[in-house]
Protein backbone atom coordinates (compact mmCIF):
# COMPACT_ATOMS: atom_id res chain seq x y z
CA UNK A 1 0.00 0.00 0.00
CA UNK A 2 1.40 3.41 -0.96
CA UNK A 3 1.57 6.24 1.56
CA UNK A 4 -1.18 8.00 -0.37
CA UNK A 5 -3.44 4.96 -0.23
CA UNK A 6 -2.62 4.47 3.45
CA UNK A 7 -3.46 8.12 4.13
CA UNK A 8 -6.77 7.89 2.28
CA UNK A 9 -7.72 4.71 4.14
CA UNK A 10 -7.06 6.39 7.54
CA UNK A 11 -9.14 9.19 8.96
CA UNK A 12 -7.20 12.20 7.66
CA UNK A 13 -7.77 14.14 10.88
CA UNK A 14 -6.33 11.38 13.05
CA UNK A 15 -2.72 11.70 14.28
CA UNK A 16 -1.72 8.86 11.94
CA UNK A 17 -3.42 10.57 8.99
CA UNK A 18 -1.72 13.90 9.75
CA UNK A 19 1.69 12.22 10.03
CA UNK A 20 1.17 10.44 6.71
CA UNK A 21 0.03 13.67 5.08
CA UNK A 22 3.21 15.41 6.23
CA UNK A 23 5.29 12.57 4.72
CA UNK A 24 3.40 12.73 1.41
CA UNK A 25 3.82 16.51 1.22
CA UNK A 26 7.52 16.31 2.08
CA UNK A 27 8.10 13.70 -0.65
CA UNK A 28 6.10 15.74 -3.18
CA UNK A 29 8.29 18.82 -2.76
CA UNK A 30 11.12 18.31 -5.20
CA UNK A 31 14.50 19.10 -3.70
CA UNK A 32 16.75 20.93 -6.12
CA UNK A 33 20.22 19.68 -6.85
CA UNK A 34 23.00 22.04 -5.85
CA UNK A 35 25.46 22.76 -8.65
CA UNK A 36 23.09 21.64 -11.41
CA UNK A 37 20.43 23.39 -13.44
CA UNK A 38 16.99 22.77 -11.96
CA UNK A 39 13.86 23.28 -14.08
CA UNK A 40 11.55 25.96 -12.71
CA UNK A 41 8.73 25.93 -11.61
CA UNK A 42 8.89 22.11 -11.20
CA UNK A 43 11.65 22.69 -8.63
CA UNK A 44 11.96 25.70 -6.37
CA UNK A 45 14.87 26.89 -4.24
CA UNK A 46 14.72 25.76 -0.64
CA UNK A 47 16.08 28.99 0.83
CA UNK A 48 16.06 32.69 0.07
CA UNK A 49 19.28 33.61 -1.73
CA UNK A 50 20.80 34.70 -5.03
CA UNK A 51 20.87 32.14 -7.85
CA UNK A 52 21.87 31.97 -11.49
CA UNK A 53 18.69 31.74 -13.55
CA UNK A 54 18.03 30.94 -17.18
CA UNK A 55 15.47 33.28 -18.67
CA UNK A 56 13.51 32.61 -21.85
CA UNK A 57 13.55 35.91 -23.72
CA UNK A 58 11.31 36.88 -26.60
CA UNK A 59 13.95 38.42 -28.85
CA UNK A 60 17.19 37.44 -27.16
CA UNK A 61 16.56 33.74 -26.70
CA UNK A 62 17.79 32.19 -23.48
CA UNK A 63 20.08 34.19 -21.25
CA UNK A 64 21.62 33.64 -17.82
CA UNK A 65 21.26 36.28 -15.09
CA UNK A 66 21.67 36.46 -11.35
CA UNK A 67 18.37 36.73 -9.51
CA UNK A 68 17.15 36.76 -5.92
CA UNK A 69 14.59 34.18 -4.73
CA UNK A 70 12.54 35.61 -1.84
CA UNK A 71 10.84 32.33 -1.00
CA UNK A 72 7.86 32.96 -3.27
CA UNK A 73 9.11 34.62 -6.46
CA UNK A 74 12.16 35.86 -8.36
CA UNK A 75 13.21 39.51 -8.46
CA UNK A 76 13.34 39.46 -12.27
CA UNK A 77 10.15 39.99 -14.22
CA UNK A 78 11.17 37.72 -17.08
CA UNK A 79 10.24 34.10 -17.63
CA UNK A 80 12.59 32.04 -15.41
CA UNK A 81 12.82 28.50 -16.76
CA UNK A 82 15.70 27.11 -14.62
CA UNK A 83 17.97 28.01 -11.71
CA UNK A 84 21.16 26.85 -10.05
CA UNK A 85 23.17 27.89 -7.02
CA UNK A 86 25.96 30.40 -7.51
CA UNK A 87 29.43 28.89 -7.75
CA UNK A 88 31.98 29.40 -5.00
CA UNK A 89 34.26 32.40 -5.55
CA UNK A 90 37.66 31.77 -7.08
CA UNK A 91 40.30 30.71 -4.55
CA UNK A 92 43.86 30.82 -5.92
CA UNK A 93 45.17 28.45 -3.21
Amino acid sequence: MTKKQEFISNAWLSPVGIELLEEVIHEAIAEHEAGKWNPYPENKPQRTDFYNVTIEGNLSGRIVKRSYWNGAKWDVLNNVIAFRELPEPYDPK
